[in-house]
């Protein structure tokens, strides 16, 4: 439990997105990827968007400034999600202890179900990248160990 007036969403201060900003603008000429836990967008599960960057619009800003950015990483979801943000792609890699529910509405509680646990892969080449989703075993599977 939370300390009472403590939210579990993610926050960049100030002085964290300066530094983003003064870090990308110190090498335009090589293709950056930036991660982060919390996403910057919300996913559609009302429960996680519950706890999305606060401060996603002056995050956005920043990247926005530099074209050079092929990704911007998260997680904290445990699903396989992409979006458009701040001209590049977001992508929230799947857990691989297990994966969130996909609970687009508050009717269910929130939960994990017994998907592939699984990682992304992304292959940067350059300005091109490309993103794989590998799956490395089934949580639902008896576990030799």
């Amino acid at each position: 439990m939370l300390p009472s007036g403590t939210s579990p969403a993610g926050y960049l201060s100030p002085d964290q997105l300066a530094w983003i900003d003064r870090t990308l603008a110190a090498r335009p000429e090589v293709s950056a990827f930036v991660c982060l836990h919390h996403p910057p967008v919300p996913v559609g599960i009302p429960f996680l968007d519950g706890m999305i960057l606060t401060d996603a619009a002056p995050f956005a800003d920043v990247i926005r400034r530099h074209p050079h950015v092929a990704r911007v990483l998260a997680g904290h979801a445990h699903r396989d999600v992409s979006a458009l943000f701040a001209g590049t792609l977001m992508t929230i890699a799947p857990s691989t202890y297990r994966q969130s529910a996909l609970r687009l509405h508050d009717a269910c509680p929130p939960g994990y179900v017994a998907d592939p646990t699984s990682f992304l892969l992304h292959i940067l080449d350059g300005a091109s990248c490309v993103t794989h989703s590998v799956a490395i075993s089934h949580a639902a599977a008896v576990s030799a160990f």
